[in-house]
C-alpha cells in the first residue's frame, strides 16, 4: 500500500524541477563569469558556488531599487540582477588574488 498523497508527490517534483533549474543556472552563470574576468583563483567548484550565490543575492538588489529591467527569470529569480552580481563577485576575487600576488615589477 502506498500512503502518500499523490499531489503532494506531484508538488515535491516540481519543487526538485525548480532547484535543478536554479543550479544549472547558477553553474552557467558562474563558468561565464569565471570565463570573462578569470579570477585567478583555481578551486573546483568556485565558479558554481559564485554563481549560485548571485542568484541568491539578486532578489535583494532587485528590493534595493534595481533601475533596469530584470529580464528574464527562472523559477522567480532575475537573470540580469544574478549575472551582475556574479560578475561583481569574480571582479572582487580577481581583485583579491591580483593584491595577494604583489607587485609585477
Amino acid at each position: 500500500m502506498h500512503g502518500g498523497d499523490p499531489g503532494t508527490n506531484a508538488e515535491l517534483l516540481r519543487e526538485v524541477w525548480g532547484l535543478l533549474q536554479l543550479m544549472a543556472v547558477g553553474g552557467i552563470l558562474g563558468f561565464l563569469a569565471n570565463r570573462a574576468l578569470d579570477p585567478g583563483v583555481h578551486t573546483r567548484g568556485l565558479p558554481a558556488a559564485v554563481g549560485l550565490f548571485g542568484l541568491y543575492l539578486a532578489p535583494f538588489l532587485v528590493d534595493a531599487g534595481w533601475p533596469w529591467p530584470t529580464g528574464p527569470a527562472v523559477n522567480g529569480q532575475p537573470l540580469l540582477p544574478a549575472l551582475v552580481v556574479t560578475l561583481g563577485i569574480t571582479g572582487l576575487l580577481k581583485m583579491i588574488s591580483l593584491g595577494a600576488t604583489g607587485p609585477r615589477w
